[in-house]
């Protein structure tokens, strides 16, 4: 694997979106997933569409998370993930759904597990 994807939710489906690029043809949806590990993450805000969708009060995409596609994510960890949560009513960064503080625009690893999606710093 080890490509270079964008993962953003679906907003009708829930379903994590993996996309990839193709130079001379952009961004191209590769499929759909419930389950992947990412390393090398960074996230991406648009933030003149959050400002808009704030504004206006419609759902949209405005966040992604952008990394190295490793593989399907496993569910055994080194050390207790943490839950990863995007909302633009909230905050416009990506933040930590137990204390709701905002996250480092970076992380090492980035696993989608049964649709949920986690940090941490080291897989099993």
């Amino acid at each position: 694997m080890n490509t270079k994807v964008r993962l953003h939710r679906n907003l009708q489906t829930k379903w994590i979106v993996v996309q990839t690029y193709t130079k001379g043809k952009g961004r191209t949806v590769a499929g759909a997933t419930q389950s992947c590990l990412l390393r090398d993450v960074r996230f991406l805000i648009n933030y003149n569409r959050h400002r808009w969708i704030v504004e206006h009060q419609k759902r949209h995409v405005y966040a992604w998370a952008e990394g190295t596609l490793i593989g399907i994510a496993a569910e055994d960890w080194e050390q207790t993930p943490v839950p990863l949560g995007c909302n633009p009513f909230k905050q416009a960064e990506f933040y930590d759904k137990r204390t709701e503080l905002p996250l480092k625009p970076n992380c090492d690893w980035l696993a989608v597990i049964d649709n949920e999606v986690f940090l941490t710093s080291s897989p099993a």
